[in-house]
């Protein structure tokens, strides 16, 4: 099933593609520092996909170990999504947020990535993630 949304300023757009309702998601809130003072919680499935299009310029942000990046809209500054460079493509998650006023999803469950390694973070990705294609402008 498809699903569209975008940022707040609508700049920046995605597309997610996942076997399943997305109702039937559980999203997983992170509860490191930056994801709680940007209230992000993620859905992502491994046999998902997550297009990211932007006319306009985004942030690409470290956090934490620095092995993802957090893509954020330059103009209203929301954070849209997270991705990381798998061996052949990128995995990430999608902010619930760009959803949830037209979604009900199953209760949040929290995570900790801060308390793996980083390699177990990667391969916890791996598992976890969707396929990520970006499609962004040259001006970013």
């Amino acid at each position: 099933m498809d699903y569209f949304s975008s940022c707040s300023c609508e700049a920046v757009r995605v597309k997610l593609s996942l076997p399943r309702s997305i109702e039937s998601y559980q999203p997983r809130e992170c509860d490191c520092d930056f994801c709680k003072h940007h209230s992000l919680a993620y859905i992502s499935d491994p046999l998902g996909k997550l297009s990211v299009n932007s006319s306009a310029s985004v942030n690409f942000l470290k956090q934490g170990s620095e092995q993802a990046s957090f893509i954020q809209c330059s103009r209203c500054n929301q954070v849209v999504a997270v991705f990381y460079d798998a061996e052949k493509v990128k995995k990430g998650a999608v902010s619930a947020t760009l959803f949830a006023n037209r979604h009900s999803f199953n209760e949040y469950q929290t995570t900790s990535p801060k308390l793996l390694s980083s390699a177990d973070r990667r391969e916890r990705w791996g598992n976890l993630w969707l396929t990520v294609v970006l499609e962004i402008s040259e001006n970013t």
